[in-house]
């Protein structure tokens, strides 16, 4: 029960797998779980996109400062290291 409950956890940390690009890394979802909708609106840059998406998934501001990890990171951390300053906020 111990493993599955860890696999489940890392499927939901683990939502983005990230492949670069000569340009800029570029996101890609690893399935349709909410928190990896939520980390792909987060790297969308967009932050129409991210009101809307945690509208639609019922998700509020304390669930994604505090428990959502976007690549094994904080969304804070996760927005600041890759430039999302609009979604940062």
């Amino acid at each position: 029960m111990n493993t599955l409950t860890t696999l489940g956890t890392a499927l939901i940390i683990g939502s983005s797998v990230i492949t670069f690009d000569t340009s800029a890394a570029q996101f890609v979802a690893a399935d349709d779980s909410p928190g990896t909708q939520t980390c792909m609106a987060i790297a969308s840059n967009n932050r129409l996109d991210l009101v809307h998406k945690m509208r639609d998934l019922g998700i509020n501001r304390r669930v994604i400062s505090d428990k959502l990890l976007c690549n094994n990171m904080s969304t804070a951390k996760f927005a600041s290291i890759y430039g999302f300053n609009k979604t940062a906020k």
